[in-house]
């Protein structure tokens, strides 16, 4: 069953659902990865559902499903929050402009899953993450570990996401094994990316969608190369974590 990482998605349900959470995660230590957004219902980050990314001042980019139905005003975004019941000092909430859908987002098979929200006015204290160029192919070669982190769901089955930014290590998968009929069996477009373990364990879970895939350059720099986006479970056998390609 297709499981989406949004944790907005009714009931967390384990069918048609996107990830959220962050499986065999440790703790994020304050105050790395302060670019890391999250998306809310309100200025409380606790009715987070979706994470984001600050790719400039003034741009985040998430996940198309994560924004698709929404307004500006229905949803909030907020930094600096690593505990969503207890955010550290430095907190703060920020308004958005609007949103910009992919025109080719499919919300059936979930390819072109990214969209860029637009910030109402600039965040000047926060250093962003940099997109991966489409000349980096050597970000995203089969084996790369790459990071991800979020407030999604623990455990398979729990309820809720976690009240703790998580992150864990995945390397990536090579689309001819994520495509093949014992996994995903054709469904990798090549806007995709899979990362993971094939023996299933670490995985991004309902509540994760959206928020980043990065990894290291040469110079020992973070890079996105990803959005969560989807996948078949959470951390089972043969079915890595589905990730919109970035680069492309």
């Amino acid at each position: 069953m297709r499981l989406l990482f949004a944790a907005c998605l009714l009931g967390f349900s384990e069918s048609a659902v996107a990830q959220s959470r962050i499986l065999n995660g440790t703790p994020v230590q304050p105050p790395a990865f302060e670019w890391m957004a999250g998306l809310s219902y309100s200025s409380d980050p606790y009715e987070h559902f979706c994470g984001g990314s600050l790719i400039n001042s003034e741009w985040i980019v998430t996940a198309a499903h994560c924004v698709e139905g929404e307004t500006p005003s229905s949803v909030k975004l907020f930094f600096k929050t690593y505990y969503l019941s207890n955010p550290v000092s430095g907190y703060f909430s920020v308004d958005i402009d609007t949103f910009y859908i992919h025109p080719d987002f499919n919300d059936t098979t979930y390819d072109n899953d990214v969209a860029l929200i637009h910030l109402l006015y600039p965040i000047t204290s926060i250093t962003p993450i940099r997109l991966a160029t489409v000349a980096e192919t050597y970000l995203t070669d089969a084996g790369k570990d790459q990071n991800i982190i979020g407030w999604g769901r623990l455990h398979k089955w729990s309820f809720g996401g976690s009240d703790t930014l998580m992150e864990a290590s995945v390397p990536i998968v090579a689309s001819s094994v994520c495509n093949g009929s014992q996994s995903y069996d054709g469904q990798i477009s090549a806007n995709m990316l899979c990362a993971g373990f094939m023996a299933g364990g670490t995985d991004a879970c309902q509540g994760d969608s959206g928020g980043p895939l990065f990894t290291t350059d040469n110079n020992n720099e973070l890079v996105l190369t990803g959005v969560v986006s989807w996948g078949e479970g959470c951390g089972e056998k043969n079915f890595p974590g589905v990730y919109t390609k970035l680069q492309n």
